[in-house]
């Protein structure tokens, strides 16, 4: 655990305080603040897991091993993101935006596999992939409900 000037220990989080109009005197005023947690688990998991995606999809076949069910493995990796997403970003508008980018994602992916050796666009991984992140925006409330 880091230490501030002051001696205090830090906790791995950041307050940042904003001002509502933009003006300086409401963040000296003691403005609103919101906590920001940054590097937690979860953004770890969520960095790595996209990366090992991202690299997975997009090598030739033959690099791969025989894989026991394409579509279960989009299934899961989608879904395995989009809970780190929910876990990540507040309810609302704004994990509907995130799994939305996520899907999109998930289609970036498959339109760059035509430029892979052995490779093709897949609407059934897509799918997978929408309900992956599908079943886990429905459970979502819950999720939020107990953090």
């Amino acid at each position: 655990m880091r230490s501030s000037s002051a001696g205090a220990p830090t906790t791995g989080k950041i307050t940042v305080q904003h001002a509502a109009g933009g003006t300086a005197g409401a963040i000296a005023a003691g403005g609103p603040t919101v906590d920001v947690d940054f590097m937690t688990w979860e953004l770890i998991l969520f960095l790595l897991g996209t990366i090992a995606i991202v690299a997975g999809c997009l090598v030739p076949n033959e690099w791969l091993p025989p894989l026991p069910n394409d579509k279960l493995l989009h299934f899961l990796a989608f879904g395995v993101l989009a809970l780190l997403l929910a876990r990540m970003v507040p309810g609302g508008w704004i994990l509907q935006v995130s799994l939305l980018g996520l899907l999109l994602a998930g289609l970036l992916i498959e339109i760059l596999q035509e430029l892979v050796p052995g490779r093709k666009f897949c609407w059934r991984d897509m799918a997978a992939n929408a309900a992956g992140i599908a079943t886990v925006a429905l459970c979502a409330p819950l999720l939020h409900a107990y953090q």
